[in-house]
């Protein structure tokens, strides 16, 4: 938005609330509900669910059919962090999503109600079992811990209704990309069978000109997972990362991943870019949907609002809604298997409800000189869209300069010209996808550095023009709402720098460490650590990346300071206001002393004279009182405006240093 002056046309509305509707971040409640099935020190109903039959039953028919599942079963003793994995596995979804007890529920009646769901997934009779009582899409505790409306939305059916667990379990959207040397061809899968056939015989119909051949995946299943990870014998870790997305963990959390060391991470063969996506929502209820949409997908993914809606120019009912996403590269690391080399992209699942935001996705290919009949808006879904940019090679024909590339440009100035006899690493054949993703990612995150600056600037004009836009009902400046914007920033933006230096340490060998010196923002580059993707940087479509995140990660910098020096002006306003509104109750004080001092003198006679016993006598006694009682009342008056004219000279206030205060030097004097 333009730089609009507070003296516009359309003048300031004092009588803007936003109070209609609140979303609460924080429920008291959740202590103990947040884990019902135990913690990271003791699993208690983990366990008992486990061994029981409707657990039992969830495996499937044929075992031998799921070797994967098994595998990952297995490794959960030896390595923790898998057993979030094989859960998701079983259950079709994770933890978080299941229909979790009420709070008040015994143990065993906690574990009880996670057997009676699983008795669902299999179809199995509850018999004269209650269902728990929950939303559709929402579990208790997800519920609770998202919103608490002031006004309840008009009851209706759900727009995005819960899933079948059935479903959750066989969910499959995958679509198979094939590099080859002239074009890009996609095929979509729908049915799991469909896909694990085609893996089957991928290896022998495999075109003679096709050099990489990726498959696209939104969302994970059980199904999805077993096919792709026994069939190209994939490291479970690499799905293990994608199934959860949390800033930070409590430390009773069972489900952490722990990070791994720099030194782990570039050995192995995949990558993961975390970022940030924000869509537009015009009411709360669409806002309400997305979260419900987002409660179907079976990896861990939700829309939070950003609590910054309540600027001049923001529509009262419209939310922002931010997300943390992510985006998991995987290349089949052996050199000499047979056909051509095999990756996997694990993408999250869009949300449809809503708009992008400022209205639209940036078409960053070059427009056509004449004019071409057939354009089409970009999809929404960020899977079809990487599907879109994938198969329009020519959208990635940058010019170089010969002088910098003159010995790229007939090797590797094209992405796919390499020979298939020559020796090539495993990330030589997927610098095309990831170029893709990176160009992606990087919109994503312009979008967002664009959308932090706007209301930063908004509340950098707030705090500047309080009378305008901070007006609260009783005439003074409700400061507040500009820091509670603050805080919101204050948590976002170093998560944000966070996920751009570790893109940046992980995938283009720019390793930072953050510095003590400079005010503890300075980030300075360590170029003695090697990448986790060591051939990726070496070409210029690759490599030249780098600039623009590097460019990314100073934005926020930037943005982190200013939050901190907004910080300090909000503040320093509310100190001052503080005063003023202490200064204004002290006048207010002294009025009212001032006041008493006045009628002093009357009451005093007025006392005096009440000892008259003789009511015949009250005239006199009257006249009497006023030609005291007035006359008094002056002198006291005159002196009081004597003293105050007399406490502001330099002769009194020597003397009030020198007596009172004990101030020597003006005694000498």
């Amino acid at each position: 938005m333009a730089d609009h002056s507070p003296q516009s046309e359309r003048g300031p509305r004092p009588g803007l609330k936003r109070t209609k509707t609140k979303y609460n971040f924080f429920n008291p409640k959740l202590r103990d509900n947040s884990y019902p099935l135990g913690d990271a020190y003791g699993e208690t109903q983990f366990g008992e669910i486990r061994k029981s039959e409707a657990w039992k039953k969830l495996a499937p028919e044929n075992p031998e059919l799921y070797p994967y599942l098994a595998h990952v079963k297995h490794l959960g003793n030896a390595w923790p962090h898998l057993k979030p994995l094989a859960d998701f596995m079983e259950t079709g979804t994770v933890p978080q999503r299941w229909e979790l007890p009420k709070e008040e529920d015994s143990n065993k009646q906690k574990a009880k109600t996670i057997i009676e769901w699983m008795k669902k997934v299999i179809g199995v009779s509850t018999g004269d079992t209650k269902p728990t009582d929950l939303e559709a899409g929402n579990a208790t505790v997800e519920k609770d811990a998202r919103e608490t409306p002031d006004e309840k939305l008009d009851s209706e059916k759900p727009k995005h209704p819960k899933p079948e667990p059935k479903d959750r379990i066989k969910r499959t959207n995958v679509t198979r990309l094939d590099f080859g040397t002239d074009e890009v061809k996609s095929k979509d899968f729908d049915k799991a069978e469909e896909l694990k056939k085609d893996l089957e015989s991928g290896q022998q119909e495999s075109p003679a000109n096709l050099e990489f051949r990726l498959f696209v995946v939104e969302d994970l299943s059980r199904d999805v997972i077993e096919i792709l990870g026994s069939k190209l014998n994939i490291d479970p870790s690499f799905f293990r990362s994608q199934i959860m997305d949390y800033a930070w963990y409590n430390v009773r959390d069972p489900y952490r991943d722990p990070p791994s060391l720099n030194i782990t991470a570039r050995h192995r063969p995949w990558v993961q870019l975390r970022f940030v996506t924000a869509r537009y929502y015009p009411t709360h209820k669409d806002f309400k949907e997305a979260f419900n949409l987002s409660q179907t997908f079976n990896v861990m993914r939700r829309p939070d609002e950003d609590e910054n809606n309540q600027g001049f120019w923001d529509d009262p009912e419209a939310k922002i809604g931010i997300s943390r996403t992510r985006a998991s590269l995987w290349v089949n690391p052996l050199t000499h298997s047979p056909g051509p080399r095999i990756g996997v992209l694990l993408l999250d699942p869009t949300i449809d409800e809503g708009q992008p935001l400022w209205g639209h996705f940036p078409n960053w290919e070059a427009p056509p000189l004449s004019n071409e009949n057939g354009l089409k808006r970009l999809p929404n879904s960020f899977k079809e869209r990487f599907v879109h940019w994938a198969t329009r090679k020519n959208a990635f024909e940058f010019p170089y300069p010969p002088d910098e590339n003159a010995a790229a440009t007939d090797g590797q100035a094209s992405l796919l010209s390499a020979s298939k006899t020559s020796i090539r690493g495993p990330w030589d054949d997927a610098q095309a996808p990831m170029r893709i993703l990176l160009h992606m990612v990087c919109e994503e995150w312009l979008t967002i550095s664009d959308y932090i600056k706007t209301r930063l600037s908004l509340i950098d004009w707030e705090i500047s023009h309080p009378q305008f836009f901070l007006r609260d009902s009783d005439g003074g400046h409700n400061i507040d709402v500009a820091t509670k914007k603050l805080h919101v920033w204050r948590r976002w933006v170093p998560l944000c720098r966070e996920m751009l230096s570790e893109t940046l340490d992980r995938v283009f060998n720019v390793p930072l460490i953050q510095t003590a010196t400079a005010g503890g923002n300075k980030v300075i580059h360590d170029d003695s650590q090697h990448n986790s993707l060591p051939s990726l940087p070496t070409t210029p479509n690759i490599k030249d990346y780098a600039h623009d995140y590097t460019l990314l990660l100073s934005y926020m910098e930037e943005y982190q300071s200013r939050i901190d020096r907004l910080s300090t002006v909000a503040t320093a306003f509310i100190s001052i206001e503080d005063s003023r509104l202490s200064y204004n109750a002290s006048r207010k004080v002294g009025l009212l002393t001032w006041l008493a001092t006045f009628f002093l003198p009357l009451s005093f006679i007025a006392s005096i004279f009440s000892m008259q016993s003789d009511v015949s006598q009250l005239e006199e006694t009257i006249q009497l009182w006023a030609k005291v009682a007035f006359p008094m009342t002056a002198g006291i008056v005159v002196l009081w405006l004597v003293m105050v004219r007399f406490v502001d000279t330099p002769t009194f206030q020597s003397f009030y240093r020198a007596y009172f205060k004990g101030d020597k030097s003006v005694k000498k004097a």
